[in-house]
């Protein structure tokens, strides 16, 4: 008998327990925050909300990852600043497929995006190890 390899199911932790919460798919809602949509020329009001996927293993330990530009933070959203609700987003992804036990549904990306400018430094952090810095110049 051939070697199958052993598949390790990704997880993310359950907080306030020891416990793993194993991830089956991640379903991420595309412009879902109004400010986000016009900085990407689209209309919030107007635009059904569109969803794409990433794969189980695109997940990483807690330890909220961040990115500055010259100390700022660029992006940081709040669900009130969303166009779709959390139970808007899970009925109409519930048209598209059967939403089951492990899908992750990442609730879209808010505003900030946006170039870096010459002269910008940018700082990159995961929790648990040295950060990594770059300035463009």
């Amino acid at each position: 008998m051939s070697d199958v390899p052993n598949l390790q199911v990704p997880t993310i932790s359950i907080a306030h327990s020891n416990a793993r919460f194993p991830v089956r798919r991640i379903f991420c809602v595309g412009q879902n925050y109004a400010d986000h949509a016009r900085e990407m020329g689209s209309d919030p009001n107007r635009q059904p909300p569109f969803f794409f996927t990433k794969p189980a293993d695109a997940v990483v330990a807690s330890g909220a990852i961040t990115l500055t530009i010259d100390g700022q933070v660029r992006q940081a959203g709040d669900l009130a600043d969303m166009i779709w609700s959390v139970a808007d987003i899970i009925s109409i992804l519930s048209t598209y497929v059967a939403v089951a036990a492990g899908d992750l549904i990442f609730t879209g990306t808010p505003a900030g995006v946006g170039p870096i400018q010459r002269g910008e430094q940018v700082r990159g952090a995961i929790a648990g190890i040295d950060p990594v810095e770059v300035t463009f110049e």
